[in-house]
């Protein structure tokens, strides 16, 4: 089995480095493992050469400094196992240290990879792959191919009762979690709220600490997530809200971020569509 490692910067992104096929020649960077997105992009400003500039958002630069524009990575299904991610009409210079692009689901499940934080890896899978009984112990879900079949991961919590949806995003080093949570479960004098507003998915979000977050959203009451999953159908892009249909029944009430990804040592399987953690017992 071939794997490529996974590094786990200081703010807590994932990244791997690999190199980028630009007009016959190779050049070497690191891209940011990002589960939340459904494209993998490519800077075309980490340096001063841009030609064919197409642009989509503006988006942080998540090991640069400040924000930069991303274009779509074009991928070369022939050049797996890794090292080559061939982009047309763009050239990119060398770094030195900066994240020069975004690995998205869409390569992840073409490729049917495997993060696997329990051995920092990224490697192919096998649909043979089964779980075995003594899976049953560990926190274990589907992976949820939801917001219009992207794969981007979705896990639920049930917590005092009630069923919570959250996506497992390793391009965040932050929890987020939703106000309702905390309406409903009468948590505001427990979490801190004072770091940041985010407007978009399932309403306005707060984002809570990571040792908060991972016991009140993973651990209540020192029980796993639970396995309830149902679809999600769509996405409004513009106002990053979910589109609810009548076969769907629910909406985003936050995000899991990287570093109770890692802490846990989750394994987030795009080959089997399933995501469980070996260490997080139920």
């Amino acid at each position: 089995m071939r794997a490529i490692k996974i590094i786990v910067s200081k703010d807590g992104y994932s990244l791997i480095k690999t190199s980028v096929l630009l007009n016959d020649q190779w050049h070497e960077g690191y891209f940011i493992i990002d589960t939340g997105s459904s494209r993998s992009m490519v800077s075309v400003d980490a340096g001063s050469i841009s030609n064919g500039k197409e642009e989509i958002q503006g988006i942080d630069g998540k090991g640069s400094h400040g924000e930069r524009s991303f274009t779509k990575l074009m991928i070369c299904e022939t050049c797996f196992p890794f090292p080559c991610l061939r982009i047309k009409r763009q050239q990119i210079p060398k770094v030195e240290y900066s994240a020069i692009g975004i690995i998205g689901t869409d390569f992840l499940l073409r490729n049917n990879l495997i993060i696997d934080y329990s051995k920092k890896s990224l490697y192919k899978g096998r649909k043979s792959f089964s779980i075995s009984r003594q899976m049953d112990r560990y926190a274990l879900c589907k992976m949820e191919l939801g917001l219009k079949g992207y794969g981007i991961p979705v896990m639920a919590s049930i917590i005092e009762g009630q069923c919570f949806f959250l996506i497992a995003d390793t391009g965040s080093v932050v929890n987020v979690i939703s106000k309702d949570i905390e309406r409903s479960l009468k948590l505001s004098d427990s979490i801190p709220c004072a770091l940041s507003i985010v407007e978009g998915i399932g309403g306005t979000m707060t984002i809570a600490e990571t040792k908060t977050a991972l016991q009140i959203i993973l651990l209540h009451n020192g029980k796993a997530i639970n396995y309830a999953m149902k679809g999600i159908y769509g996405i409004k892009q513009n106002a990053g809200k979910i589109i609810r249909k009548e076969t769907a029944n629910y909406e985003i009430d936050g995000i899991i971020g990287n570093k109770i990804l890692i802490q846990g040592n989750w394994i987030l399987d795009y080959c089997n569509r399933i995501m469980y953690s070996t260490s997080i017992q139920c």
